[in-house]
């Protein structure tokens, strides 16, 4: 007896691997909910055919031939299309690399994309797909919205995640990159939204990010670098960004509003006979019927995927410009008394060089050209800005420590000119080789409009120290031009302020 039990079960599991049923026919079409689209038509023509068939005079009620397959579908198509749905979106955020690129993404996306997106998406489609071959009914697509917002719970978790400062403390809340935090909230993350979303460059809100992010650095110089993003979490920022972008127009290609729908808003057998099912092509594009209703709920969706795609790109924006704006800010914490000359330019300008270098890289090959160009624009009219306001920060000047400046200033906008031919850094280069001139010229040039009050005092300073000078009358003109700037005028104190 036991002999043939384990022969029958053998053979039982020889069937399933060969794809045959229990009963030793071949499967050939697996029993799956999402392949309801397949079977339920040829079943629908079955039955159609028996009731062209049945005699009038039979005591058969034509009527009935198709309840028991609306039975299956109130009581146990509609449950297991829930458990099914679930079951494998779970599946697919639950691999350890749902949230990586995806390998094949070339196949499907302009740029990367997560797999678990891609997968999400293919899996809608084919609900979707199955759906069209039934009566419209809310709860259908209440049922994929629940997905689409699983979904997105999951991918701004990744986001807030990745935007978290590391803590010693795992109790104490958690703080974002500054770059995030800047983005999300305040006057900067209102100029910055205003020059991503504007069609052509918008100067007022350039200067004002460009001011914002100067003041931050500068009073923030030493903290700043310890909120640093690390070039594979930009690359992972970047991935976020495409790949909620890509799901919201997959997803504005399934939406369909049909307020038909709202008329199958109750689960029972006479609602579902009184409806009628379609036949639906493979080449038929897909689509979700939607009530007004679930369509708004529909629309709320991808404007917070569109909302959290906004918030990478302003972060990106700004981190782009931190991590440059810190760079130089170092810059001026090197020695520039050098009693020699020195024909080499500081390591520091080297490493900012390299590390602006591979961050443009990646924003250039992996976002879309009109996002990065919004990001790398205007780069280097900040930095031109920076390398004249950070000069307050050097503690004493000479003769060669100026050139030593120029050249590191010839450096980084040779650095610039390899990522956009345009840049320039010809103000700050001006400004500096006015180093050591006559109090006079240097007051000429403010009047001229050439630098603010602020440059023009601490380029004076940095040119003259009062303690060392030792000719009474060079001394009394630098203490002239230092008084006259220090009453300056409001109209005045306006000239070369950007």
């Amino acid at each position: 007896m036991a002999g043939g039990l384990a022969q029958a079960t053998r053979e039982e599991d020889n069937n399933k691997s060969a794809g045959m049923s229990a009963t030793g026919h071949k499967l050939l079409v697996e029993p799956s909910v999402f392949n309801m689209s397949t079977l339920l038509m040829p079943s629908l023509s079955f039955l159609t055919r028996l009731r062209d068939i049945v005699p009038p005079n039979s005591d058969v009620i034509v009527s009935t031939l198709t309840s028991f397959l609306d039975d299956f579908l109130v009581n146990v198509f509609e449950p297991q299309l829930e458990e099914t749905l679930v079951d494998s979106c779970t599946m697919a955020y639950s691999r350890t690399n749902a949230f990586h690129e995806d390998p094949d993404w070339q196949s499907h996306a302009a740029r990367p994309i997560f797999r678990s997106t891609f997968e999400l998406f293919t899996l809608l489609q084919t609900v979707c797909r199955m759906l069209m071959t039934l009566p419209p009914k809310p709860s259908f697509a209440e049922l994929l919205l629940v997905q689409i917002r699983a979904n997105y719970d999951r991918v701004n978790d990744v986001f807030r995640n990745i935007a978290a400062k590391a803590q010693l403390d795992a109790a104490s809340p958690k703080l974002r990159k500054k770059a995030v935090a800047l983005a999300e909230n305040g006057d900067l993350m209102t100029a910055v939204k205003q020059i991503i979303e504007a069609s052509d460059s918008v100067q007022a809100q350039d200067m004002s990010a460009c001011n914002s992010l100067i003041m931050f650095v500068n009073r923030n110089a030493t903290s700043a670098t310890e909120d640093f993003f690390e070039p594979k979490t930009i690359r992972q920022l970047i991935l976020i960004y495409s790949s909620c972008l890509w799901l919201v127009n997959q997803l504005k290609t399934l939406k369909r509003v049909d307020d038909k729908a709202a008329a199958a808003n109750t689960t029972t057998l006479a609602v579902y006979q009184a409806q009628q099912w379609s036949d639906v092509s493979d080449q038929q594009q897909p689509y979700l019927s939607l009530t007004s209703e679930t369509a708004n709920g529909f629309d709320n969706f991808l404007m917070a995927y569109s909302d959290l795609a906004s918030l990478i790109l302003r972060s990106l924006y700004i981190e782009y410009r931190l991590q440059a704006l810190s760079g130089v800010a170092r810059l001026f914490t090197c020695l520039y008394q050098l009693d020699q000359a020195h024909t080499t330019p500081d390591a520091v300008v080297l490493s900012i060089v390299e590390a602006m270098s591979a961050f443009n890289t990646d924003l250039r090959n992996r976002l879309p050209k009109t996002e990065y160009h919004i990001i790398v624009h205007n780069l280097d009219t900040l930095l031109d800005i920076a390398l004249i306001e950070f000069g307050h920060h050097i503690k004493a000047m000479d003769q060669f420590g100026s050139e030593k400046l120029i050249l590191n200033i010839l450096v980084l906008q040779q650095g610039l000119k390899e990522m956009d031919e345009s840049a320039s850094l010809s103000r700050s280069m001006a400004y500096w080789q006015m180093y050591g001139q006559h109090p006079a010229a240097i007051l000429e040039g403010y009047h001229a409009g050439l630098m603010s009050r602020h440059e023009a005092t601490v380029l004076i300073n940095l040119s003259y120290d009062l303690n060392d000078l030792t000719d009474d009358a060079m001394k009394m003109e630098v203490k002239e031009a230092l008084h006259e700037l220090s009453i300056a005028t409001p109209v005045e104190q306006q000239h070369g302020q950007y």
